[in-house]
């Protein structure tokens, strides 16, 4: 099981557990466990601090969980819960349910746990190379993520033949978290119409039920950007992730917002042209631009390019994007991510993305003599395309662009020698790229006055 499963698992033990335990006690206080479709506090018998009680436990049981059972558990127990009896014996109690394995998820729990979490359990589906799905004959496999795996898709018709990449869910339960993301991405893709974003072809439901979407098949070598541009100079690295923020902010425009921005997510054709792929955790905003109500229950998120706000659960806005994009933007230059992770466990991964600072781009840079900076790479990268990642990187969403054109734009202007908005407005910097991209005719200024005040000396 992948590490997305086991988080699944873990939680879906520690739900059960804590239902159990509850309905033991105090049958009013079920909603505390997030079974039920209560928001904590709203309930009699809850006080104000129980959604934020509950939130702390559910922190120290995903870092307990990491260590080994026995004298570190328990101490760790002890010094994390030494405030609060109650607290150690719940979190010693769901640490007990998670070890104790498969019964606590047996025939008269799994009636409300698959509902929670999409279903944890082997995919239902048997697909084979033949298999006809609403008009399209499925080939070889493409790819397999969290909700689903990606079929060759072959459509015939009088005179034409259309291939397509169909996605199809790998349950055909009708409930759960996994069917609502992925009806959710259909009908997302089905508002999308951009070069750069991999369109909807067509979308329906299986004989056995299952939802399905034929998507444009990328041509050519897809590649990720960091393998397609190994030999590519910065501007050209920079023109291609122009390309992603032009994609990105159409969406944006259209009140979605991806939330998974990642290399694997962003492919190039064969033709060189980027597109967009995935939107299955996407986010849809209202014409406000504030985020809908989409409650969820679990965390969707790629660790190595989660936004703070992702990790600590707050509100999710186009600035959770720009954060994404000033990642993608880091990995792209300096050939390394912005984090060393050294696991993927919840207290890992916030003390990394949400306390400490990344390291600067141009120390980060990896140099390799195969590019064509060569060892000038972190001079290159020093100045204002530092500051450029730094803006769309910063820890509080306020604090960085304040949509993804306006990072495209700086972008820009570093390209065309002008000053960039990461840099302020210091009259000495705007003097400098002054001097810089108007250097010729400068020069020629100088000898032009030179010469005539020695002629009339």
């Amino acid at each position: 099981m992948d590490a997305p499963g086991r988080l699944l698992a873990r939680r879906a033990r520690a739900v059960v557990s804590c239902r159990r335990r509850a309905a033991e006690t105090v049958p009013r206080r079920r909603s505390h466990c997030r079974g039920d479709a209560v928001e904590p506090g709203k309930e009699a018998g809850l006080n104000e601090n129980a959604g934020e009680r509950w939130e702390r436990l559910w922190k120290l049981f995903d870092t307990a969980i990491e260590l080994p059972s026995g004298a570190q558990r328990e101490g760790f127990i002890r010094d994390r819960c030494a405030d609060d009896g109650d607290l150690a014996r719940e979190l010693a109690d769901l640490l007990a349910a998670h070890d104790g394995g498969d019964p606590l998820l047996d025939a008269r729990n799994r009636s409300w746990v698959d509902p929670l979490v999409g279903g944890t359990r082997e995919p239902a589906l048997s697909i084979t190379p033949g298999t006809s799905v609403g008009g399209w004959t499925l080939g070889r496999l493409l790819g397999e993520g969290g909700m689903g795996s990606v079929f060759l898709g072959e459509r015939r018709g009088e005179g034409f033949t259309q291939r397509a990449a169909v996605k199809l869910l790998s349950s055909p339960a009708p409930t759960g978290l996994l069917h609502q993301r992925f009806l959710a991405e259909r009908g997302i893709l089905a508002r999308l119409e951009h070069p750069g974003i991999a369109r909807m072809l067509d979308g329906g439901v299986t004989a056995q039920g299952a939802p399905y979407l034929a998507m444009e098949l990328v041509e050519g070598r897809t590649r990720t950007p960091a393998r397609h541009t190994r030999t590519a100079t910065l501007e050209e690295r920079l023109a291609l992730f122009l390309e992603v923020c032009a994609a990105v902010e159409y969406a944006h425009r259209n009140l979605v917002v991806h939330r998974d921005l990642k290399p694997s997510n962003v492919m190039v054709d064969g033709t060189g042209r980027v597109k967009l792929l995935d939107f299955g955790i996407a986010k849809l905003l209202s014409p406000g631009g504030e985020p809908q109500d989409q409650p969820t229950l679990l965390r969707a998120l790629t660790p190595q390019y989660a936004a703070p706000e992702q990790v600590t659960g707050d509100a999710i806005t186009t600035a959770t994007d720009v954060y994404a994009l000033g990642v993608l933007l880091f990995e792209l230059l300096a050939g390394r991510l912005p984090y060393a992770l050294a696991d993927h466990s919840p207290f890992t991964v916030e003390r990394a993305i949400v306390g400490a600072e990344p390291v600067r781009l141009s120390q980060a840079a990896v140099v390799d003599a195969s590019r064509p900076e060569g060892a000038r790479l972190p001079q290159r990268l020093a100045g204002d395309l530092e500051r450029i990642v730094q803006r769309a990187m910063a820890k509080e969403p306020e604090r960085r662009y304040p949509s993804v054109e306006a990072l495209a734009s700086d972008l820009r202007r570093h390209l065309q020698g002008r000053p960039v908005e990461a840099r302020g407005d210091s009259a000495v910097y705007r003097m400098r790229k002054f001097v810089r991209r108007h250097r010729l005719a400068l020069v020629l200024s100088v000898v032009a006055v030179a010469a005539l005040l020695t002629a009339l000396a």
